[in-house]
């Protein structure tokens, strides 16, 4: 698998309890592009509900469908460099074991659970899913390529999404509003939040420029290979 590894990479924002979990066993983020790395890569994606979850309760510009599709196809497209793993996984293991598991010695399980998909939460994904099914396609192929941890991968999410709704805890949901959320935070984890999305989309962002500069050098490249070769033809 390519193990023992020293930086991980993610195109999603991750909680900052797995971000403290991965820097105690001294895994750093790598900046940049996947395919760049000096050696092997954690490469971690997130359950579709947590991602929701996560931008439900933060105050970062609103979650797009094709931000999701995209950071799992980019994934998707390195795992060559690195293992795949999920965020949930990782936070069922302790830190001894999973310092053992980046060692290469042996692969431990996972205490963790598939997360938990509230009403409200069911109604929206099933609506993302249907309109994108690019996005189940993709989060399956990473269940399929990623460690699991002797956990079962994930291949029935479209029908855990399709269960019938309790009317009582759809309505709950619906009526649990941001700002009663907000209450259980506090000014400082608020901020550490707000510092740790931007630091988030400052780094896609740079690692997006950089992608699309060696695409256009590429392309330009391209074309002018082709217009010599045109050249040399006609001579």
């Amino acid at each position: 698998m390519g193990l023992p590894v020293s930086n991980w990479s993610s195109p999603f924002p991750l909680s900052p309890g797995l971000q403290k979990q991965l820097e105690a066993c001294g895994l750093q983020r790598h900046k940049g592009d996947p395919a760049k790395a000096n050696g092997a890569l954690l490469l971690i994606y997130r359950h579709p509900v947590t991602l929701l979850e996560h931008w439900r309760n933060s105050d970062a510009k609103p979650l797009r469908i094709r931000m999701m599709l995209k950071g799992y196809q980019q994934l998707l497209s390195h795992r060559e460099h690195g293992t795949l793993v999920s965020d949930w996984r990782l936070e069922g293991l302790d830190r001894d074991r999973l310092v053992t598991w980046l060692d290469g010695t042996t692969t431990p399980g996972s205490i963790s659970e598939l997360p938990w998909i509230s009403p409200l939460a069911r109604l929206v994904l099933v609506e993302l899913l249907r309109a994108q099914p690019e996005l189940i396609s993709a989060y399956q192929d990473l269940e399929l390529h990623a460690e699991l941890f002797g956990t079962q991968a994930d291949s029935d999410l479209m029908q855990r999404v399709r269960q019938p709704h309790d009317p009582d805890e759809l309505l709950q949901s619906w009526c649990s509003s941001r700002r009663s959320n907000d209450g259980w935070e506090s000014d400082d984890q608020r901020l550490r939040r707000l510092e740790q999305d931007l630091e988030h989309y400052v780094l896609l962002s740079r690692e997006q420029h950089a992608m699309l500069s060696e695409q256009q050098s590429m392309l330009e490249r391209t074309l002018e290979l082709a217009g010599d070769r045109k050249a040399a033809d006609q001579n």
